[in-house]
């Protein structure tokens, strides 16, 4: 819709589908890729609104709203953003009365929909919320986890600024990394040159529903990336707790792709650059299938010799039971106490052991009495959650 284009709409979805990280994490995230999907729809419902202004629009968006709000507290910021730029980009008086009326609606279904939705609010819904929500965010932020970063073991506390955007440098496919820069800067460019017109008293800084659209996706993902340094000072696992912008990264560089395309005049040039976003996708394709389900360690082409031996790799602890496996197959033990250094739990991996196998194998806290020590680099400086049989 956004692009007018179907074609432009399924590559964006094949773009999301063959990142090798976020393939790997929608079998086991359950709160990250959820998220993600979440704010999918919730962008295209904000999309569908501004193209119709209907009450099933209204409905529609008040209940994405509500369930991404519901999923994470971070889903409240769009829908601010929404209504900042839906406010103040406006065309005269009798559109501002008819924008505050739409928001009412939004805001009152929003607000109902977040409540029946969420049992735990139906006691007391203020003060459950509240809690709920900070109480997430400061147990978030008190996470003290031993990450590695750049080749050095730090705490997820004291991680720099950029961890995050290092991560999603390092993850991100190097076409659409490539695609993603391009589009980026042209937006910020565009939205630059827009804010000192407006100092020359022009009054809007968008002037149809694309842009409308696209100001509130490129403002959310600014707000969000760099909100984050400042309010979410624990950082660990890479950048999954911003996965959610990846779709906004993926319209970002199908703008940079527009911008590339329509440089080259001739149709051969033209060719040649769809020719090589289908080289990138089919070996990154073939890359994730031969590589499943560990398409967790991918890092693009421009970093991985550097990358793979200097950050964190399975942070999930997803090899946990190849490790186990592996003690198994190589100990002639009945009975082998198997410890964990890491951040992952080893029952979990247990579970997926015949039942003979699983006999064997005795999971312990405390690690003077293991025989074997799975260890991923990642150490949590709290307990580790680890079941001891």
């Amino acid at each position: 819709k956004h692009y007018n284009s179907e074609a432009l709409g399924i590559l964006a979805v094949i773009f999301i589908f063959t990142t090798p990280r976020i393939f790997a994490e929608s079998f086991y995230n359950s709160r990250d890729i959820f998220f993600m999907s979440l704010f999918i729809f919730n962008i295209c419902s904000i999309y569908n609104f501004l193209e119709k202004r209907s009450l099933i629009s209204i409905l529609i968006m008040s209940v994405s709203s509500a369930i991404l709000i519901n999923s994470k507290v971070f889903g409240v910021v769009p829908l601010l953003i929404f209504i900042f730029f839906y406010i103040i980009e406006n065309k005269n008086k009798n559109e501002l009365r008819k924008r505050v009326s739409d928001l009412s609606k939004i805001l009152l279904f929003s607000l109902i929909f977040i409540y029946i939705l969420w049992p735990y609010l139906w006691k007391n819904p203020i003060e459950n919320f509240i809690y709920s929500n900070f109480y997430h965010l400061t147990e978030q932020n008190k996470m003290s986890v031993i990450t590695y970063y750049f080749g050095e073991y730090i705490n997820s506390n004291g991680a720099p600024w950029h961890y995050r955007i290092v991560w999603m440098f390092i993850t991100i496919p190097t076409y659409i990394l490539i695609l993603f820069i391009t589009g980026f800067i042209l937006n910020s460019k565009y939205y630059l040159q827009k804010l000192y017109k407006l100092n020359n008293k022009e009054n809007k800084l968008t002037n149809n529903l694309n842009q409308l659209f696209k100001i509130i996706l490129f403002s959310t993902f600014i707000i969000i990336l760099f909100g984050t340094v400042k309010f979410n000072p624990s950082k660990l696992n890479g950048w999954r707790h911003l996965y959610f912008l990846y779709p906004i990264i993926i319209i970002l560089s199908i703008d940079g792709l527009n911008f590339v395309y329509n440089i080259f005049r001739n149709i051969y040039l033209r060719n040649i650059v769809f020719i090589v976003c289908l080289i990138n996708i089919l070996y990154i394709s073939i890359w994730s299938i031969s590589n499943h389900p560990h398409q967790y360690v991918f890092f693009n082409f421009l970093t991985k010799n550097f990358s793979v031996n200097n950050f964190d790799l399975d942070y999930w602890g997803v090899s946990n039971f190849e490790a186990i496996n592996y003690i198994l197959e190589n100990t002639a033990d009945n009975k082998v106490k198997v410890g964990t250094m890491s951040f992952s739990s080893l029952y979990e991996s247990t579970l997926k052991l015949d039942e003979k196998q699983r006999k064997r194998i005795e999971i312990t806290n405390d690690l003077n009495r293991a025989d074997f020590i799975i260890n991923t680099n990642m150490k949590r400086l709290r307990n580790n959650f680890i079941i001891d049989n």
